[in-house]
């Protein structure tokens, strides 16, 4: 069963956090892409506490959205990661470009 993308994107302490859920595909990363374009703030945090999947176009998301904030001077972050998830981010090599934090 495909489980639908959830996200809540909150601030706190002048860091926006973007709780994310679901499975991030073809079919659900540009709802992600829209909202992590729409953070400006110094840091962002996505928090994939809920994610079961994410496939490439979900990890050229990641890409991008890191690439715009270190443009503009702030720090992207992902934490909550699953094993399985951040397996995805290993096989890529995307970790070694993102800080990724564990669950």
């Amino acid at each position: 069963m495909v489980e639908p993308l959830v996200i809540k994107p909150y601030d706190i302490d002048g860091a926006r956090i973007v709780l994310v859920g679901g499975e991030i595909d073809a079919a659900t990363a540009p709802q992600l892409a829209e909202v992590l374009d729409n953070c400006d703030g110094p840091t962002v945090c996505v928090d994939l506490t809920d994610v079961t999947f994410v496939d490439s176009t979900g990890l050229a998301v990641f890409a991008t959205a890191y690439k715009r904030a270190a443009e503009r001077g702030a720090a992207f972050m992902v934490q909550n990661v699953t094993p399985h998830v951040r397996r995805v981010f290993e096989i890529t090599t995307l970790d070694h470009l993102l800080a990724i934090e564990p669950l």
